[in-house]
């Protein structure tokens, strides 16, 4: 019987060389993955035609349901406007709040523009793009029965405010508080109105909208407050999508969008 002679060798070179292979492969597949992520994002939104912007929609004026029950409002008309140049078209998609944040982090939605502050938390998650900064204040019933006025007032008090908001955090601050948690501000509010909480804790510019749309019912007992920016909640896998949001907000500031949109929905000073 005739052997084969066997390459010294041979079989180690053929291990090194698929070796190789698999390792050019998976370096290739990782390289492109990783290099195309950062602008996947925002080049899958230009594909596609439109944008999906997450809300609670029930923070009026910021974004609310209006008779036809269509979202409308101050991020709504402001997130049209960024659209309109991205040259892409705008679109609402109503979540819950707490459910916001880990949505975005999913891939459910592009963006988040719901009146969310920008805090030292919420940026462990996600970037933001500000785009306006507001200050919280207490609003009472009419006539102020528990002679409310000001944020420390609130000891012994019950207060009702939105469940996962930085306005819980004020109210968890005031030692002795009683806090009642609720999915919307809308629900809070009608608490208050209805005499089941002494207060609610919340935005400067939406206690105004709550004061105007249903005169006679509220009033603000407290100075304002936290002043913080309210801001675009983007993934961090999305740069690209952060810078070109930005660019587009720095072209409504100054072509004057921004400015109508915001006397539109909040009147002159």
């Amino acid at each position: 019987m005739k052997r084969i002679k066997a390459v010294p060798g041979g079989w180690q070179m053929v291990a090194l060389l698929v070796f190789i292979l698999l390792a050019l492969c998976v370096s290739g597949c990782g390289n492109s993955k990783s290099g195309s992520s950062a602008a996947s994002a925002l080049d899958e939104i230009k594909q596609r035609g439109y944008m999906i912007f997450a809300t609670d929609g029930a923070y009026p004026p910021m974004e609310f349901a209006d008779e036809n029950n269509e979202i409308i409002g101050f991020d709504v008309d402001l997130g049209k406007a960024i659209c309109e140049k991205l040259a892409v078209e705008h679109k609402v998609l109503i979540a819950d709040w707490e459910g916001l944040i880990p949505g975005l982090m999913k891939g459910k939605f592009d963006v988040i523009m719901s009146a969310m502050n920008i805090t030292e938390e919420r940026l462990k998650s996600v970037d933001f793009v500000p785009y306006y900064e507001m200050g919280q204040l207490v609003v009472v019933s009419a006539g102020n029965p528990e002679d409310i006025h000001c944020l420390e007032d609130l000891a012994g008090k019950t207060v009702a405010v939105q469940t996962g908001s930085t306005n819980e955090d004020a109210a968890r601050d005031v030692e002795g508080a009683k806090i009642r948690l609720f999915g919307t501000f809308t629900d809070a509010m009608m608490e208050v109105a209805a005499g089941r909480a002494d207060a609610c804790i919340l935005d400067s510019v939406v206690a105004k909208h709550y004061m105007l749309m249903q005169p006679g019912a509220y009033e603000v007992a407290s100075d304002v407050f936290f002043e913080a920016p309210v801001g675009i909640a983007v993934s961090k896998e999305s740069p690209e999508l952060t810078e070109a949001i930005e660019e587009a907000l720095a072209e409504l500031k100054e072509d004057g969008t921004y400015d109508s949109i915001i006397e539109k929905w909040f009147g002159k000073d």
